[in-house]
């Protein structure tokens, strides 16, 4: 291995198995796998080439993790045994100072060799000039590590603070709770002054303290503020004693520490001062409302219509509200149960009561006995009816008129009897009474079974009939009051209806026949006559025959005998023929 200013040379075996190594800056080494860089802990250091962490040597001391260089023990201390975090006091022993000088020196010897280059002074201490020793660092500033030269403004100790000679860090020593340090670079504690009134100072607090907070109190050296009592507080910062803690005002409360006192909510008040806790506000009296927050007092009566029970927070919450059927005028009610019953002849709905909702007069085509809900809850019945509005009973209620029907809750008559059917005083709907069977009517309004018309001859009426039905076709009706089509007869042989509503059926004629039901007549059949004028299709092919010898052609109307029409010469004729197929 070959060293130039502490180094290693590149390319010797060394360089090359420590180039696998983790790059471990100052204060670190690597870990037992050397993978990553580890501290070194309280009582070790490394440097940049030591590469690991070594215990601290005697006469210097190295309290913090991380440490890159031991600190050398001021004067008038001193360590015997190396990994120290502390120095031990001297106490004017000839020998701690020596051993002080020689541990020193060995300390500076070892560092020396170890690192051949240049040391840096430790904290606490400064280089003052080119020469190899370190001075301790003055009074009032604060060194550290490697500072060169006298300390400047920079390095003043800050406010809240006080540097001792050989003070290494800025915040080392800060002024004890309840003081405070209102200029840089003191050096001493005593330049540590008393924390001001309305103040308070927690260690290492800087200018005149920390400003009291609202809702507490700071005399003067107050480490921590101190909360107003009970039934107190503070609106402003800065309060200097008890005295300036005021007292709860009322429609308040003010637990302890209080800045702004804390309302009562509505529905409650309180009417005295210094009061400390919320069940201090008082459930608003019964019969009134507290409806504003902060109340001394209540601010309301109680609604009529409607109950206030303690704590009601709104004169004329939904919840109190006097129950449908019910009413109240009174503005001092507690309680539902105190509400009185709806009048006859009106009704209540939920929360009736004084001038702005008054009961409400029962609607026409109703009735209202006492406790009525709403003004429709009681109707007149079917068939009856009232245009009067206020009325108390179901008797009050007048028939429907005659021709007339009258639904259920009407203020006048629903309307006009329908055709077909009659209405007597007391109709319920417009159909109830139908005309019956066998008559009709084509008016509305009838007011009597009387105004029903009898069927007439040629139709038939069910029951209800506003329009007679005709009898069809092939069918008759010679009398009044039909009442179902079975009513209509059905047209006899020998006759005919060819029209709907017949009343006579027509007859055939001579020369013609006709089967019963028939809406027409036929010719007479080839070998038959038709000498009747109502000749049924039974009679004409059982009866009227053509006779032998004769000749009966289609449509014949007389007898054969007195038509001369013989059978032609060279011909013969059977009976019933018409033209004999043989000569």
């Amino acid at each position: 291995m070959v060293w130039i200013a502490g180094s290693v040379l590149l390319g010797s075996p060394v360089m090359e198995q420590q180039a696998v190594l983790p790059h471990c800056g100052p204060g670190e080494e690597p870990d037992q796998n050397r993978t990553e860089c580890t501290e070194c802990t309280e009582g070790y250091y490394s440097t940049l080439c030591s590469g690991q962490c070594e215990l601290c040597p005697a006469g210097s001391y190295c309290p913090y993790r991380r440490m890159s260089q031991p600190l050398l023990c001021p004067v008038g201390q001193y360590t015997d045994v190396a990994g120290q975090t502390l120095c031990k006091s001297c106490n004017g022993s000839v020998t701690c100072r020596g051993t002080a000088v020689q541990a020193r020196s060995r300390t500076d010897l070892q560092l020396g060799q170890r690192n051949r280059m240049p040391l840096s002074c430790p904290p606490g201490t400064h280089r003052d000039g080119e020469g190899p020793g370190c001075d301790v660092c003055p009074q009032g500033f604060y060194c550290l590590e490697g500072t060169s030269g006298r300390p400047r403004s920079q390095f003043l100790c800050p406010q809240g603070y006080y540097c001792e000679e050989g003070t290494a860090v800025p915040h080392g020593s800060p002024c004890p709770a309840g003081t405070a340090g209102g200029q840089l670079g003191q050096t001493s504690r005593a330049a540590c002054k008393r924390c001001s009134e309305g103040r308070y100072c927690p260690a290492g607090s800087a200018g005149p303290g920390l400003l009291c907070a609202r809702g507490r109190y700071c005399p003067a050296g107050t480490v921590v503020e101190i909360v107003c009592p009970q039934g107190t507080f503070t609106p402003h910062q800065g309060a200097l004693s008890v005295k300036d803690c005021l007292k709860c005002p009322a429609g308040f409360y003010c637990p302890e520490g209080t800045s702004d006192p804390l309302p009562c909510q509505p529905g409650t008040f309180n009417p005295l001062d210094g009061q400390d806790a919320l069940e201090d506000c008082r459930p608003c009296y019964p019969g009134k409302a507290c409806t504003q927050v902060a109340l001394k007092a209540p601010d309301v009566d109680c609604m009529p219509g409607f109950v206030c029970p303690p704590g009601t927070a709104r004169p004329n919450n939904p919840a109190n509200a006097c129950p449908p059927g019910t009413l109240s005028n009174r503005t001092d009610l507690t309680d539902r149960s105190q509400c009185q019953q709806c009048p006859a002849r009106f009704a209540c709905l939920r929360g009736t009561g004084g001038i702005q909702r008054p009961p409400l007069s029962c609607f026409a085509g109703h009735y209202c006995p006492a406790g009525t809900m709403f003004p429709t809850q009681y109707k007149c019945l079917a068939g009856t009816w009232s245009e009067r509005s206020g009325l108390e009973s179901e008797s009050e209620c007048r028939p429907c008129p005659r021709g007339w029907y009258c639904l259920a809750g009407v203020g006048a008559p629903s309307g006009r009897c329908s055709s077909g059917h009659y209405c007597p005083e007391g109709t319920m709907y417009g159909t109830q009474f139908p005309c019956p069977r066998g008559t009709y009517s084509t008016k509305i309004g009838n007011d009597g079974r009387e105004d029903c018309v009898v069927c007439p001859e040629g139709y038939y009426c069910k029951e209800g009939t506003s329009k007679p039905t005709p009898c069809p076709p092939t069918t008759y009706r010679q009398i009044k009051g039909g009442q179902r089509p079975e009513d209509c007869s059905v047209c006899p042989a020998g006759y005919f209806c060819p029209h709907s509503a017949t009343v006579n059926p027509r007859v055939c004629g001579t020369g013609s026949y006709s089967d019963e039901g028939s809406d027409e007549c036929l010719p007479c059949l080839p070998g038959h006559y038709c000498s009747d004028e109502t000749t049924s299709e039974e009679a004409m092919l059982r009866v009227m025959v053509c006779p032998a010898g004769f000749l009966c052609s289609q449509g014949l109307d007389r007898e054969p005998q007195r038509s001369a029409v013989l059978c032609p010469i060279g011909f013969y004729c059977p009976g019933g023929g018409v033209v004999s197929d043989y000569p």
